[in-house]
């Protein structure tokens, strides 16, 4: 079964901005050395990463497209994002939103939105006009800080409206579509009947 798949609409990336980051935290990108942090807290976060996931990432992302939020206080990672050069298989030319992982002992502030939104100002800079995600639809907690963050879903096969109708149960929030890829009209009419519009 295909991910649920995420656009950011091209409006809201023109507007990214860097973000501001807790006293007592750093945002900064990826420089040699932090692998074994990378691995360690990509595995912390429950993804069952080795060092050759690593190797992978670090050739995919954009330069200085990695970005850590480090403590202070012990040096160790709170939060990472990365920015994809490639858009995910089936998509137009764009870059993607990628391994997205708060360290359990820092959950619960705001660090997930904060290196998300430092990857989405990474594409801005980079001049990338499309940015999409991918993820699985029981992850709630992340689908709540992308709904709540402007992402917006894409109907890319005939199972998504009803996939996304159960996340809007859940989370309690409106999923827009993103209306790119067609959607049959009656699938459509049942898609996020809470919603509070039909999409742009």
């Amino acid at each position: 079964m295909a991910q649920l798949t995420m656009i950011f609409p091209p409006d809201l990336l023109r507007g990214q901005t860097q973000p501001i980051t807790p006293d007592g935290f750093v945002l900064r990108c990826f420089r040699p050395g932090d692998e074994a942090g990378y691995l360690a807290i990509m595995q912390n976060a429950g993804f069952r990463w080795t060092h050759d996931h690593v190797k992978t990432v670090l050739q995919s992302a954009l330069p200085d497209g990695i970005f850590f939020i480090e403590d202070n206080a012990n040096h160790k990672f709170a939060a990472t994002a990365m920015a994809n050069r490639e858009a995910p298989p089936g998509m137009d030319s764009g870059g993607e939103l990628g391994w997205v992982a708060v360290s359990q002992a820092y959950r619960g502030h705001g660090f997930g939105k904060i290196v998300c939104q430092a990857v989405m100002n990474r594409y801005r800079k980079a001049q990338y006009t499309h940015v999409y995600l991918r993820t699985h639809d029981h992850l709630l907690p992340a689908l709540r800080i992308y709904l709540q963050t402007g992402w917006r879903p894409l109907m890319i096969d005939e199972t998504m409206p009803e996939r996304w109708k159960h996340v809007e149960e859940k989370p309690q929030l409106p999923c827009i579509p993103f209306k790119r890829v067609p959607v049959p009209e009656a699938k459509a009419a049942t898609l996020c009947a809470g919603g509070n519009g039909s999409g742009r």
